[in-house]
């Protein structure tokens, strides 16, 4: 009687945790669909922000910058023209989508640390802030940075170019935007570089003896672009070497402090 006393217990043992497998894994169903239904919430939010920015952009600031652009480029002998019906309005939606994603960048920033925040450690929380902080800024820096310094010299380059050829510098409205925004947000992404160095460095791929070792190399060839592109003016050459160079040093740092 014992025996079969204990058997049945046994049984009433495994179904309970059978039960609590089956409402543990329910549970565990439920905390996924809530973490969908947040993330959908947010990517909604972000997108509503954006395309709020957006048609603000299109209707009150391209148009401006557009004033901004043809003043410089009248100092250069260049003039834009709209070579097609629809040149100049892909124009203007290229300009207020990048401007909408400048300024719905630190919402998105925001968006992702709250959707992360419950799931992280204390110390992890502190880098994670961070991490978004810098690569926040770093972002914004390289954008002005690829205006003011990449697009401006290549303009003075490339007129320069057409000129001595004796041709008239005559662009295309749509492909000059389309040039000014490429090399804003590639040179945002690049100075993204002391992040991506950190986060590297933390999986064991990148050190900061490989760092140092091609110091002297990546200093070479900033030089040798610079040369390339400017005009033979030491001083702008200098000024467009540099930034890269500190970029490269802040890598480093970046590297020793939170990668290693």
């Amino acid at each position: 009687m014992n025996i079969k006393r204990d058997l049945r217990k046994g049984k009433g043992v495994k179904k309970e945790k059978r039960k609590r497998a089956r409402r543990a894994s329910l549970l565990d169903k439920k905390s996924v669909y809530e973490h969908l239904e947040e993330l959908r919430a947010r990517v909604i939010r972000v997108f509503v922000i954006f395309s709020a920015f957006f048609l603000f952009s299109l209707f009150f600031i391209v148009q401006k910058l557009f004033d901004i652009f043809s003043h410089a480029l009248q100092a250069l002998n260049i003039r834009l023209v709209s070579i097609g019906p629809i040149d100049y309005f892909m124009a203007l939606l290229n300009m207020s989508t990048f401007i909408a994603f400048l300024l719905t960048f630190p919402v998105l920033i925001l968006e992702a640390y709250m959707f992360l925040y419950p799931a992280l450690k204390p110390n992890e929380k502190r880098l994670v802030i961070f991490a978004f902080i810098a690569s926040f800024l770093l972002f914004f820096f390289g954008v002005a940075f690829g205006y003011f310094a990449i697009v401006r010299i290549s303009m003075q380059f490339f007129s320069r170019i057409a000129a001595a050829s004796g041709i008239e510098n005559i662009w295309s409205t749509s492909l000059f935007t389309s040039f000014v925004l490429w090399s804003c947000i590639l040179a945002g992404l690049s100075f993204q570089m002391p992040v991506l160095g950190a986060l590297l460095s933390k999986a064991g791929l990148l050190s900061s003896n490989k760092m140092k070792e091609g110091r002297r190399y990546f200093i070479l060839f900033i030089f040798i672009l610079a040369a390339i592109i400017t005009p033979p003016d030491p001083l702008t050459q200098i000024l467009l070497a540099l930034p890269m160079i500190l970029l490269y040093e802040v890598t480093l740092f970046f590297i020793k402090v939170f990668g290693q």
